[in-house]
């Protein structure tokens, strides 16, 4: 059964007017399509394939749509913007603290906080004699570095000697291994009196009022002329290495000294970096002045030691400008203030360790946490409030409640600005 196409009207096959009905179908849609037929002029059509009203009005419309689609992206924008500026604090360098903690859902300790390496006193040294105090002295006070002492400290007595008349007297002999472990011990005990400054014929005194120890050990000018005759190194090659190695006079039995503080313990979990003055008011051209401190006068040493037990761990003795960064690299140097150079080289022993260094905030910077976070140590320390990574909502100021704390994250970095008191904060 055929039908006409947009009729109900069908016709049987077979009927005997199924022909003339198929016929006249035909004709009556081929004479609807001529008189719906237009001439085009072909110019028009190749101006513009939109050249209708209707088409124009559809494409006006479809331009407004689209003008108001922008219209509303930019105002997501703007909105997003706002969303973003009020999820983050930025510092006066725009610095971009967020507000929110990175979320993890790791529960397990982070790869980066375990130490793998045992804390302690290391394996080498036990022994039978692990607790004697003259085991552990000889462990950290070796025979090499004895042995350049007593050389280079014979030297000097063998031209002061050149000084006297009598050059075979008692107090102008050679040094040995035994008197120069006494030697030691007795400046071990101008330490425990806090006898350091006081005058040598007072602490050799008979009357009483001196130290019988000292007296038992050696006299006043023998003990006098091994303070003045005291070597550590070669004196013919000094300048030369002085050109590369400022302490070059005492580096040698220096950094023996700390590669054996190294050698025989590993630090905790957490290590402490701070200065230290050695009081001294003789001739350096490196003694400087600290009126914060109670000596005011003396040599500063750099050093990291155990937050638990305060083992010191490495050092280097501050020996003019420049020369925190002696180890470190040219672009370290350029990228770090000088405090950061000196937290990087007393570092550097525990370099992929996991463990944390706590400072004060003369060393402290942003810079420093990124590069030791690189290096696998986290870091705890107060910063200056002078810092420009540090946004303005952290800053001291009379809005801010008594007890109040604000937090800024990043990456690598938490910041904490605390107000213990009106009108400051700890940062």
């Amino acid at each position: 059964m055929d039908s006409l196409p947009g009729t109900s009207a069908s016709v049987l096959y077979g009927d005997e007017n199924y022909e003339k009905q198929l016929l006249n179908w035909y004709n009556e849609i081929d004479s609807d399509d001529s008189d719906n037929e237009t001439e085009l002029d072909p110019n028009e059509i190749e101006e513009s394939v939109h050249d209708t009203e209707s088409e124009q009005e559809d494409e006006s419309e479809d331009i407004e749509h689209n003008k108001n689609e922008s219209d509303n992206e930019e105002e997501l924008d703007e909105s997003e913007e706002d969303e973003i500026r009020n999820n983050y604090f930025y510092g006066k360098d725009r610095y971009k603290w967020s507000k929110e903690p990175a979320v993890s859902k790791n529960t397990r300790t982070m790869k980066y906080n375990i130490v793998t390496k045992l804390p302690g006193i290391k394996g080498i040294f036990y022994g039978e004699k692990q607790n004697s105090a003259l085991s552990i002295w000889t462990s950290l006070i070796t025979n090499d570095m004895l042995d350049i002492i007593i050389r280079w400290t014979n030297v000097r007595l063998r031209r002061e000697r050149l000084k006297y008349k009598n050059q075979n007297h008692s107090d102008l002999r050679d040094f040995d291994v035994t008197e120069l472990k006494s030697f030691i011990g007795l400046l071990f005990f101008t330490s425990i009196f806090k006898s350091n400054t006081e005058n040598i014929r007072s602490i050799f005194a008979t009357d009483g009022s001196g130290r019988d120890i000292f007296r038992y050990v050696t006299n006043a000018n023998r003990f006098a002329i091994l303070l003045i005759c005291l070597r550590f190194d070669n004196p013919n090659d000094r300048s030369e290495r002085k050109k590369n190695d400022p302490i070059a006079p005492i580096s040698e039995v220096f950094n023996l000294f700390v590669a054996n503080c190294q050698r025989l313990y590993t630090l905790e979990t957490g290590a402490c970096i701070d200065e230290m003055l050695i009081a001294f008011r003789g001739r350096s051209k490196f003694k400087i002045y600290m009126p914060n401190k109670p000596a005011k006068y003396g040599m500063k040493l750099m050093a990291p030691t155990d937050a638990r037990t305060s083992y010191f761990y490495n050092g280097y003795l501050y020996c003019g400008k420049d020369s925190d960064g002696l180890t470190l690299s040219d672009e370290d140097r350029r990228k770090f203030a000088k405090p950061s150079q000196s937290v990087l080289r007393l570092a550097k022993p525990i370099f992929g360790s996991n463990r944390n260094i706590t400072t004060d905030n003369w060393f402290s910077s942003v810079e420093l946490v990124d590069m030791l976070k690189s290096k696998q140590l986290s870091f705890v320390g107060t910063l200056k409030k002078n810092k420009r990574q540090i946004p303005q909502e952290c800053l001291p100021s009379r809005s801010r409640e008594v007890g109040s704390s604000v937090y800024g994250f990043t990456k690598t970095t938490t910041l904490v600005s605390y107000v213990p008191k009106q009108n400051k904060s700890v940062t």
